[in-house]
Parts: C-alpha cells; sequence; structure tokens
C-alpha cells in the first residue's frame, strides 16, 4: 500500500506497506459474481490483543468465460479490513483495475491496481473521516487463489462488518437524491 499524499514520514516507517497474503480462496455467489478474498494472520507471543490480521475482499461481475479478463473497479469492488493491537484499519476502493487467469486445477491467478480510502477507528469517534474525505492510497499485488467458498465466505464477512457491507453501499447509490425547494428571492412574476 503506497499513501498517495503525507504529512510526515516517521524515522522506521516504511515508504510502501507490503502484505504478503498467506491464505486465499474464491467462489461464484448466488447472483454469479465472482468473490475473492485473500488474508494474512499472525499470532502475538504475549497477548491476543497484538493479533494481526489483514483481510481482503474483493467483488467482481462474473467468472472470466476466457482464459483471462480485465474488470473495471468500482466503490463495490473491495473492501479491506486490518487490526494490529488497538490499530484498526478499514479502505474500499474507489477505481482501478482488476485482471484475472484462469489456472489448471480449478485456481485463478489475480492481479490489481486499486486507488483505495481509508480510514481508521478511534474510541471516542469510531471510524473516520468520512470516506469521501479518507486518505487516498493506492493498493498493488498478485494471487493466485483455490475454490473455497466455506471459507471464503468466513473471511468475507469480516470485510464488510460494522456498516461497510456493499449491499449498503448499494442502497445508498439507488436512493432518489433529496430535492431542495428555495424560495424566489424576487418580486418578478414566475
Amino acid at each position: 500500500m503506497l499513501p498517495l499524499m503525507r504529512a510526515d514520514i516517521h524515522k522506521r516507517e516504511p515508504l510502501v506497506g507490503s502484505i504478503d497474503p498467506h491464505e486465499g480462496c474464491y467462489w461464484q455467489s448466488e447472483k454469479g459474481t465472482l468473490n475473492i478474498v485473500l488474508a494474512r494472520r499472525g499470532r502475538s507471543l504475549f497477548d491476543e490483543n497484538f493479533d494481526f490480521t489483514w483481510i481482503m475482499s474483493l467483488v467482481l461481475e462474473d467468472v472470466p468465460a476466457g482464459s483471462e479478463r480485465l474488470y473495471r473497479a468500482t466503490p463495490q469492488t473491495m473492501r479491506l479490513f486490518q487490526s494490529h493491537a488497538g490499530d484498526h484499519r478499514r479502505a474500499k476502493s474507489t477505481s482501478g483495475v482488476v485482471v484475472i487467469e484462469r489456472l489448471a486445477g480449478d485456481r485463478l491467478k489475480g492481479r490489481f491496481h486499486l486507488l483505495v480510502r481509508q480510514q481508521q477507528f478511534t474510541v471516542l469517534g469510531g471510524w473516520g473521516p468520512p470516506l469521501y474525505r479518507a486518505p487516498m492510497s493506492i493498493i498493488v499485488g498478485e494471487f493466485v487463489v483455490a475454490r473455497d467458498p466455506t471459507r471464503g465466505r468466513r473471511l468475507f464477512e469480516q470485510t464488510e462488518a460494522d456498516g461497510f457491507d456493499r449491499l449498503a453501499d448499494e442502497i445508498a447509490l439507488t436512493q432518489p437524491s433529496v430535492r431542495v425547494l428555495v424560495p424566489a428571492t424576487s418580486s418578478a412574476p414566475h
């Protein structure tokens, strides 16, 4: 993950964040969408409160009909959840591309380049800032996943928890906009 803008760079902070997911899977939903989940988890030697969790989910239109397919990313495409000790973050895509290639043995290979907005959780303020003002980053990667709907759905739920699900976005996008009537300020006939 690469932040687009920074206010500061701490001495020990890496310029680019890197995650190597150690598990991943895909399945096709009842609606026909291709769902992919990548995850990395680490256990702390001290206490479970210091465990590390990183889970990313992708929802794409359909399984590639041929050997490879290019997908345009939208705000519905990607969700990411990350937790380490007291630091909890989540992100969603705004735009980008995902390429999925079919491999032998019911596996898929993917590559992605996504522009994302990220929120952080605070005890007093909850998730913030609002997504339209949230910091932007670029996230890129490659993966190979096998078909496993059971494990995938379990991980997928964690990326959509606490009001971050795609359905909430879909409902907000399909609701009619509010119409505001402003009284005329002149006395001229209309």
